[in-house]
């Protein structure tokens, strides 16, 4: 008996901690045409107690929007997570004129459940599109809904006893009661008769109200005012809707699962009536925060604290990815997310970002939203409307309505009452559906719209101007020319991903015997000539390691190895195999050689991951494969697999002008960086409007991420300045300068713009582990990648392991030290590559390998003239090693020059993407060089330019390198910088007829509080000061100097006078580039 009764306590347990695992419950409650300040909690008119009381047990959000200030959008929006454009959703949807649709191969909410094994269920209005009026358009059963019970649009002919709902497909006929009641008596009797009661349960209710054509109980509507007055009617359905809730929370709780549900509520869009969105500027329709500005309410008893009011900017977009998080689900593989993840929020765990900002679009109008600010933009494309003929039919619905106008419109504007309930009046009618035609969008301009962008702007600080009263756009253009540039890039990447459907008359056109057949949007179509494919395919050997014996095993690994779009070729392929030969002699054999097909198309067709590797005044001869005396065995294995760059430049002869060349192609004074860059004397910065490599790979479907300095421009004091995510950068752990105390346990990295605070061990090893880190955790492995790696080794402060350092001298030696820093770093790097190595991804990855100048060491510039700072070649001469298995025949050295103002240019040629449009790039693609195809050819000579230093300019084309000296004098104090370079150099034990003694003193390891603050005003002495952009842009040259770097590469010779013919040609080239450039670069305050 005693085992018996120890078995059924053991059994008791178990189940307990069953009951206690059970997932929740989810429930979405959405209505129609809400105004932000309708219900009770949110301060509006109407008896709201049952919404107020979930309201108070969970999270009440202010500032909360809907996914776009229109109807089908939103709903959109709500369903996947993502922009409704890039869901095939443009505009409200009407199924007698669209062939626009949710389409099929977008990934909802109900889907994401469904997988995880909850029971799903849709009540109420769908407007998504329905397979009515000759279309074939998804329902929502397959959109994820195991039942469904609903409205293709609204309640016909109101609330009040309709006639147009639908279960799961098949006309109900009239029914009795108000809309939202009846939609939740079909939720309760799924939730009694219908459910599988072991599983959890999705429930995703849309009500039509308060949308026209509005009806209520009689007695509810006369607490409100008179039983015909309008508003009465509108407060009459809320109130009605919460009842109607009441009882659905009411069935939860005596099920006794109210506790374990999530519960979320909100609207499609604002109010139609204005005195709805109370303070807020805009209604229904509108891009201004009336539109789109809504309640958010979530409530999960004892999981979502109660009592909470929560201002952080938040929408529907974010529901998917939020219930993702709340209930601890993997999102959607390959599907890009526009909506974050709201638990940490709602759960107070963790520190929530927002990947890239809010957003809303409406034919052709946009709204962005970045923290206090919201940028909108009036048109993004400029379409056709006769406003004129729209005006003329309000006027004759006037006439038409007469006497009875002020009753017709309800308290409404006649613009709002034309879309909200028919007229009594015959002829008012006729207008109405003529007015109301107008409106309609139009699918055929799709392609103008995707042209489109943003350009003409209105800005508002919602912190100080809630209403939207006060365009700031002409007082703060740096924030404009930021949010745009943010703005633009979204477009584009919504607007690629939209689809184009096809309009009657190209259908008609195209004389299809299968009308239907057009309709949804080519998502992978079949080659013309898919006949003779298949063919070829048939022809094709099976794979080594398929046996008939275990054909579904091997089928389903294959299969689990390909993204949708491929399964979807695969389906498509099969299925018109099977069309053309039904008589297949071995049909398994025919489906695996289809299936080898398309995944043997998948791999050749994979872009290529990228890395760029940017040593921080590494020289030219540093490395064993360039000659140096620093042990380098990992980034030698590179250079000996790939291609050895013997003639390749940095963008500047200094760092933060360098860097910002390297990401954009062009110049550094076209992207606003004249100088080393000081963030708190500064205001200069990479600016906003400049596209990065990072972008152009980002809208491709990369991944980015920056990992270590930065140098080009951060956020300091009342110095406000795009972040790493505005050049587009998903993630970044990095610093704005240098790594301090020293290389060795920094203090001052940040992640995403949050101090991360003191870290054990070496700057370069550490930004590797963070690296490796995202690669494993953060980065999404069906993604393509790029990591940006800027290493602060060798830079001063230096520090290396001692056991490193020993190999090259004395631990305090400085040589050794310097040394031990790139050798560090390359034993940092060997990590990265191995586990590139071990994830397989090491041959189909680009890396690039290079520094930001020359060093400041002159023995390490292999005997150049100059270091660091200077024009000459060892200020500019750096490594260049492109490694790329999968796509560039290793073992060569290539010796045309070329340099870092090259590298956005060659990774689009690599990786098959267009360069940015509208942009001059200076760089040329060196892909003809490196996969040997094609023909290189330079557009325009290179050049260096250095504003503050004697050595104005450097213009490269072929062996001849011409220098321009500067003709401009700048206020600096001369005297007093050589009186402290010699004091320091006295200090430090440092011969003061040392070469560039300047660079020499300031890199220096030695330290005394004396000794650095004499550094200190060195330092600021030699800083960039932007007053001085008026002098420059005025300025020119004073003498100019030809160098023949073939027969003398250590520019010991100016050929100038005996060359005369040449040196004209380039100096001509070089004040037409000058003067280009200066017209580019822009004007910086002088403080």
């Amino acid at each position: 008996m005693k085992p018996i009764l120890t078995f059924l306590c053991f059994l008791l347990l178990v189940c307990t901690g069953f009951a206690e695992d059970k997932r929740p419950n989810v429930v979405t409650l959405l209505v129609d045409d809400l105004g932000y300040r309708d219900l009770g909690c949110y301060g509006g008119p109407v008896k709201t107690p049952v919404l107020d009381k979930l309201a108070a047990g969970g999270v009440r959000f202010t500032d909360f929007h809907s996914g776009a200030p229109v109807c089908s959008p939103s709903r959109a929006t709500f369903l996947t997570g993502r922009n409704h454009i890039r869901a095939g959703v443009y505009s409200v949807l009407s199924e007698q004129r669209h062939r626009m649709h949710l389409l099929k191969s977008e990934t909802t909410i109900a889907e994401v459940l469904k997988d995880e094994g909850y029971g799903t269920a849709h009540f109420g209005k769908w407007h998504l599109g329905m397979p009515v009026n000759n279309r074939d358009n998804p329902t929502p059963a397959e959109h994820g809904f195991d039942y469904w019970f609903g409205l293709v649009n609204g309640a016909n002919p109101t609330h009040k006893d309709p006639t147009n709902f639908l279960r799961n497909g098949k006309p109900v006929g009239p029914m009795k009661g108000y809309s939202c009641q009846l939609v939740v008596d079909e939720a309760i009797d799924w939730l009694d008769k219908k459910r599988d009661a072991s599983e959890p349960f999705f429930l995703n209710l849309w009500f039509n109200e308060p949308h026209a054509v509005i009806a209520a109980p009689d007695e509810i509507v006369s607490r409100y005012g008179a039983l015909n007055d309008q508003a009465a009617i509108y407060n009459g359905t809320i109130e009605n809707t919460d009842r109607s809730i009441g009882r659905l929370v009411a069935k939860l709780e005596q099920l006794g699962e109210l506790d374990n549900t999530i519960i979320h509520y909100s609207s499609d869009n604002g109010s139609y009536r204005q005195e709805r969105s109370g303070e807020l500027h805009g209604k229904k329709g509108s891009h201004h925060e009336g539109g789109h500005r809504v309640p958010g309410i979530f409530y999960w008893k004892g999981k979502i604290p109660d009592g909470r009011i929560e201002k952080e900017p938040a929408g529907a977009v974010d529901l998917l990815p939020t219930l993702c998080g709340l209930l601890d689900i993997d999102k959607p593989k390959d599907v890009f997310l526009d909506g974050s993840d709201l638990t940490p929020l709602l759960t107070r765990t963790g520190s929530f970002e927002r990947h890239q900002p809010l957003f809303w679009m409406n034919g052709s109008t946009m709204a962005l939203r970045m923290g206090d600010h919201t940028l909108l933009a009036p048109s993004t494309t400029r379409l056709p409307f006769d406003n004129a003929k729209a005006n003329r039919l309000l006027q004759q619905t006037k006439l038409a309505l007469g006497d009875d106008l002020e009753k017709e419109l309800g308290g409404l504007d006649l613009r709002s009452r034309m879309f909200n309930g028919r007229f009594a009046n015959r002829e008012a009618n006729r207008l109405r559906d003529e007015f109301r035609a107008m409106f309609y969008f139009n699918e055929a301009l799709i392609p103008l719209m995707k042209k489109g962008g943003v350009d003409r702007v209105q800005l508002y600080d919602l912190s100080k101007d809630i209403g939207q009263q006060n365009d700031i756009s002409r007082e703060r253009p740096e924030l404009v020319a930021r949010l745009k540039k943010q703005a633009n890039l979204i477009y584009k990447s919504v607007m690629a991903d939209g689809p184009e459907y096809v309009t009657p008359e190209e259908q008609t056109a195209a004389k299809k015997p299968r009308g239907n057949e057009t309709q949804r949007p080519d998502t992978g179509a079949l080659d013309v000539d898919t006949a003779k494919l298949l063919a070829r395919i048939d022809k094709n050997d099976l794979p080594k390691g398929y046996q008939g014996s275990r054909h579904q095993p091997y089928v389903d690994k294959v299969m689990a190895g390909l993204n949708p779009e491929q399964r979807a070729r695969v389906g498509q392929l099969w299925k018109e195999k099977r069309r053309l030969g039904s008589d297949m002699p071995n049909p398994g054999a025919s489906f695996v050689r289809i299936l080898t097909h398309v995944a043997g198309e998948a791999g050749k067709s994979k872009q290529p991951n990228v890395i760029v590797l940017l040593a921080d005044d590494l020289g030219s001869k540093d490395l064993g494969c360039y000659g140096g005396p620093v042990k380098t065995p990992v980034l030698d294995g590179l250079a000996a697999k790939g291609v050895r760059f013997t003639d390749f430049h940095a963008g500047a002869a200094i760092c933060s002008p360098s860097r910002a060349t390297l990401l954009t192609g062009r110049q550094h004074l076209r992207t606003g960086i004249y100088g080393v860059l000081q963030d708190h004397m500064h205001d200069m910065h990479l600016l906003e409007r400049e596209v990065t490599i990072a972008e152009v790979l980002q809208q491709a479907g990369y991944g980015t991420a920056h990992f270590g300095k930065w140098h080009i421009g951060m956020s300091s004091g009342k110095r406000e300045k795009p972040s790493l995510q505005d050049h587009g950068f998903d993630y970044w752990f990095g610093l704005s300068n240098g790594a301090n105390p020293s290389h060795r346990n920094p203090t001052n990295f940040m992640r995403n713009g949050k101090p991360v605070g003191p870290m054990k061990g070496y700057s370069c090893q550490i930004v590797v582990s963070d690296a490796i880190n995202w690669l494993e955790t953060k980065a999404n492995p069906d993604q393509p990648f790029f990591m940006n790696i800027w290493f602060n080794e060798p830079h001063h402060k230096l520090a290396a392991p001692d056991e490193i350092t020993s190999i090259y001298g004395d631990l305090k030696d400085e040589g050794a030290l310097y040394s031990a820093t790139v050798d560090n770093t390359d034993r940092a790097i060997g990590r990265l590559v191995a586990k590139l190595k071990e994830t397989g991804k090491l041959d189909n990855t680009l890396i690039i390998y290079s520094s930001d100048h020359g060093s400041y060491r002159t023995d390490r510039n292999g005997g150049l003239k100059g270091n660091k700072g200077s024009n000459f070649q060892g200020g500019l001469r750096s490594p260049g090693i492109f490694f790329w298995p999968d796509g560039v025949r290793g073992g060569r050295i290539e010796s045309t020059p070329s340099g870092a103002v090259d590298l956005l240019p060659t990774i689009c040629g690599l990786t098959g993407i267009d360069k940015p449009k509208g942009v001059h790039l200076d760089g040329a693609d060196l892909s003809p060089l490196l996969i040997e195809k094609g023909t290189f050819k330079r557009s325009q000579p290179m050049l260096w330019l250095a504003p503050s230093s004697g050595h104005l300019a450097t213009l490269r084309e072929g062996n001849y390198t011409l220098m321009g000296y500067r003709g401009y004098k700048l206020p600096e104090n001369q005297v007093r910088k050589n009186e402290l370079m010699q004091e320091m150099a006295r200090m430090a034990g440092i011969d003061p007829s040392t070469p560039n003694l300047g660079s020499r003193v300031s890199n220096t390891t030695f330290s005394s509080p004396e000794y650095n603050r004499l550094k200190n005003e060195f330092v600021r002495l030699r800083t960039f000061q932007e007053a001085w952009i008026p002098i420059i842009k005025k300025g020119g040259f004073r003498g100019f100097a030809l160098y023949d770097l073939k027969s003398d590469p250590l520019q010991k010779k100016d050929i100038s006078k005996q060359s005369p013919e040449v040196t004209e040609r380039l100096k001509k080239k070089l004040l037409t580039l000058y003067k280009d450039v200066m017209a580019d670069a822009p004007d910086w305050p002088s403080k």
